[in-house]
């Protein structure tokens, strides 16, 4: 199988696209296996490169980054290829869609919020059918992670994500993640250290006290 039918067969397996006819007048179709971004961090503005795979072989196994998209949402790259369409080029990427999950805050009111974790971290559900985007439209890498506070289906797959913002270079300005309060107040630092002082001070009282019942016992006889 050539390229051309790797990504034909990709973008009808994936997508919305149900017939190779929508697809098959796309000539000069080559894939690629990465896909470089040059950005600036936002929080020192340090210029630096970030590289983005969808190799189905790199280091002895799949390696698919996972992206921010422009629309406020995420992606899996699975494929990179370029293609010409009506004399131009078209540099595009097919994804894995990953959408943050709303709530309705109350009945009979359209407002909609986002799900709360109590991570913090922003909470997605994996979509059944992938998109092709531009490349122009991937704003960044990001990490990914399964909801392990769901259980997965029965082929061992989970459905809910999160969106791991503690390696996030642009944590700062892009978390869109809640917290949720927890039924109990949190436990600080303080509150260890303090837990932790009174509980020297009863054994050190308990030490104290078993000591001198031993003298008394020793001056009796």
């Amino acid at each position: 199988m050539d390229e051309k039918e790797c990504v034909l067969k990709a973008l009808t397996t994936h997508t919305q696209l149900h017939t190779l006819d929508e697809v098959a007048p796309l000539p000069k179709i080559k894939a690629y296996k990465c896909l470089k971004l040059f950005m600036k961090s936002d929080d020192d503005n340090e210029e630096y490169t970030e590289i983005v795979r969808a190799n189905p072989f790199y280091r002895n196994e799949a390696w698919r980054d996972f992206v921010a998209i422009n629309g406020e949402y995420y992606g899996q790259a699975t494929l990179f290829f370029t293609c010409e369409y009506k004399g131009q080029q078209l540099d595009l990427c097919l994804v894995n869609r990953y959408l943050p999950v709303n709530q309705t805050k109350a009945k009979g009111n359209s407002e909609v919020s986002r799900i709360k974790h109590i991570t913090g971290m922003e909470v997605l559900e994996l979509q059944k059918t992938g998109k092709v985007i531009q490349v122009s439209d991937i704003e960044r890498t990001v990490h990914i992670v399964p909801d392990y506070s769901h259980k997965p289906d029965k082929n061992g797959h989970y459905q809910r994500f999160l969106v791991n913002h503690d390696i996030d270079r642009f944590n700062w300005s892009e978390n869109k993640g809640e917290l949720l309060a927890p039924p109990n107040p949190i436990t600080t630092w303080d509150d260890v250290e303090k837990e932790t002082k009174c509980q020297r001070i009863k054994e050190l009282k308990r030490k104290a006290n078993n000591g001198m019942t031993g003298s008394r016992k020793i001056a009796k006889r």
